[in-house]
């Protein structure tokens, strides 16, 4: 993520910087088309001027070429920097995916154990329930019985 950002901003810097080269490219080359609109009323400063701007030209417009390829080579590393970033993403999602299912199937079969242990727990209160009933109503017997043998 980090890296992403740095690219990120050196990709706006090179953008900032490519403008500023045009720009400074337009302004000698309006300079120079205008030197040479009115050729013909040259003084030698006005010859000496046009020697210079060609040469602010050139270097102007060998630094734009150059501000160009920057970017370029700024604007790769960015896509391989959010290639990378998408990646690592993707990665960590699929871990976050296994942990989930793992979560998921213990969860599965807790609820499916809980489930068994309360069954057994109901049928084995139903059994000793069963038993306990089947003794009361022996002792009632016994007790009628003898309370009808005494009479």
């Amino acid at each position: 993520s980090l890296a992403f950002d740095k690219a990120s901003a050196e990709v706006t810097h090179a953008r900032r910087h490519l403008d500023d080269c045009l720009r400074n490219w337009e302004r000698t080359s309006g300079q120079h088309l205008q030197l040479l609109q009115r050729r013909e009323s040259w003084t030698p400063e006005d010859a000496q001027q046009f020697a210079d701007l060609v040469s602010k030209e050139i270097v102007s417009r060998n630094a734009m070429e150059q501000a160009r390829e920057d970017l370029a080579h700024a604007e790769e590393s960015l896509s391989k920097r959010q290639l990378e970033y998408m990646n690592r993403i993707r990665r960590r999602y699929h871990e976050e995916q296994i942990w989930q299912d793992q979560w998921r199937v213990l969860g599965t079969y807790g609820t499916w154990s809980l489930i068994v242990l309360n069954s057994c727990v109901f049928l084995a209160s139903q059994y000793f329930l069963r038993i306990r009933e089947n003794q009361r109503m022996k002792a009632i017997e016994q007790l009628i019985h003898d309370t009808v043998g005494y009479n």
